[in-house]
């Protein structure tokens, strides 16, 4: 007697079948083979696209789909989110909180600590480089003024512990956040400030010796300046050489030139006016007023004398005054 076997559909065929039913054909049909593969692996079912559905994610993609069931989004997650406050996440973002371990506890914890707003962005930020309460008791502690979240996360990217702000204050620092992640940055240690404490330059404060650090003043710039004749500068005098990249060979070019008087001010001005053997003659006997003094120094600084100081903007016109009357 003969019995008639009742062939099986695969449940890659099944998976299709009830994917046409549940989104139309058309949908179906957009799958990849690999997708529906995929959806048939992790159980990506219509109940659970319905299910997202009716929480606000209606259009999420194959890959979206098959990257959300991976990770365990599920209704009921997402509407403990929007009940935080996290209404319209983007897919992106709802994964990103689930891969990272942002859950209705962590939020709950993070916001008791009275760190103001927090953006789904800086609690994935918080998750991934570790700021929890217990980091952000102890950087209390240090007293470093208003500190937001965008900066926690500063500084547990940069280092700021509370041995490097010990550090610093009994270096005769007490940093506020900013300056703190600066210093980090910019890695100033203790030795970098003895090495610029034995250059004369005792009294820095936080923000001149960050501009040190950014413009490399050091020992070997100091031998430099002492070379073309200025062994006493000043903190904006050092910045200022610097900045403009005055060594002593420029300056024995200027001093070739006939230009007198080569303080560090008049130094930089002639760098602003871009002094050289042509500028000098052309600027030989030439009668200028104030007004006209002004449009050539615009003219030849390319308009950036909005950022001139005082003393920067004296030497510029002492400068050309000096060049015409001769």
């Amino acid at each position: 007697m003969f019995h008639r076997v009742r062939p099986t559909a695969s449940p890659l065929f099944t998976f299709c079948v009830l994917s046409a039913i549940a989104f139309g054909p058309a949908a179906a049909d957009d799958l990849s083979r690999d997708q529906a593969r995929a959806f048939a692996i992790h159980d990506v079912s219509p109940a659970y696209v319905s299910s997202l559905a009716a929480v606000g994610y209606d259009n999420l993609g194959p890959d979206q789909l098959i990257a959300f069931k991976i990770h365990g989004i599920d209704d009921e997650y997402i509407l403990s989110m929007q009940a935080l406050g996290f209404d319209g996440l983007a897919s992106s973002q709802l994964l990103a909180f689930k891969i990272h371990g942002v859950t209705e506890r962590f939020v709950a914890e993070m916001r008791e600590l009275g760190l103001g707003p927090l953006t789904p962005s800086t609690l994935i930020a918080f998750r991934i480089h570790g700021v929890d309460s217990r980091f952000v008791d102890e950087i209390a502690e240090l007293e470093l003024g208003d500190v937001e979240g965008n900066d926690l996360v500063a500084f547990r990217i940069h280092g700021v512990s509370r041995k490097f702000v010990q550090q610093m204050h009994e270096a005769g620092y007490d940093l506020s956040a900013s300056n703190a992640i600066a210093f980090r940055v910019h890695d100033i240690s203790l030795d970098y400030i003895d090495a610029i404490r034995e250059l004369g330059f005792t009294d820095l404060s936080a923000g001149q010796l960050v501009a040190f650090r950014i413009h490399d003043i050091d020992d070997d710039f100091m031998d430099e300046m002492a070379r073309a004749g200025f062994d006493r500068l000043t903190v904006d005098q050092a910045l200022r050489l610097r900045v403009w990249d005055v060594d002593a060979r420029y300056r024995n070019r200027m001093a070739d030139l006939g230009i007198r008087d080569l303080t560090p001010e008049r130094l930089v001005a002639t760098k602003i006016l871009r002094v050289d053997r042509d500028f000098v003659d052309d600027m030989r006997g030439r009668v200028y007023d104030q007004v006209t003094i002004e449009r050539l120094i615009r003219e030849r600084s390319r308009d950036t004398t909005d950022y001139y100081d005082v003393e920067i903007w004296t030497a510029l016109v002492e400068l050309v005054r000096d060049l015409t009357s001769r």
